[in-house]
């Protein structure tokens, strides 16, 4: 006595449409990293903005310090009381050094930005690669599931199953 395996050619038909949907749904987690990525690259944009009005302000501030010592000197040597410089001097280390922090930050961000873009951008090629190879076997699997369920339709109308 031997034991027949019955497969319904109805289920085949639901496996492929689930197959089918696969591409549509890898499509839609790849436009979402896409977009992540793309709001990563804004935020960067927009940090590295904030930083370079911040290093903008600095340089005014150095600048503005520059001054005052120039006009406290140019006092010192018009007058007979002299100014004691040290305050001018250390407002403009001060702004030196404030400068230089954020000059260090935009550098350090603008790194990391292109690793990042570097990143993104391989991560693109590689989803576009994959996503090909992907549907490429989709579609072999589909066929494959099309072939089968022909053969059953067929089989099932020659062989009695029961």
């Amino acid at each position: 006595m031997s034991s027949g395996i019955y497969v319904q050619p109805d289920k085949l038909d639901s496996y492929k449409e689930e197959i089918s949907k696969t591409p549509a749904m890898l499509e839609n987690i790849f436009n979402e990293n896409n977009e992540l990525i793309n709001r990563m690259n804004y935020r960067i944009d927009r940090t590295i903005d904030m930083l370079e009005r911040k290093r903008m302000s600095a340089q005014i501030h150095l600048e503005n310090a520059r001054k005052e010592l120039a006009a406290a000197r140019a006092s010192n040597a018009t007058s007979e009381e002299k100014e004691d410089l040290d305050y001018y001097y250390i407002q403009i280390d001060r702004a030196e050094a404030e400068l230089q922090k954020l000059v260090n930050a935009c550098n350090e961000i603008r790194v990391i930005k292109n690793e990042y873009q570097d990143n993104s951008d391989q991560y693109k090629r590689d989803e576009q690669r994959y996503y090909s190879e992907y549907k490429d076997l989709l579609s072999k699997g589909i066929t494959v599931i099309e072939k089968y369920t022909e053969l059953v339709r067929r089989s099932t109308s020659v062989i009695p199953v029961g």
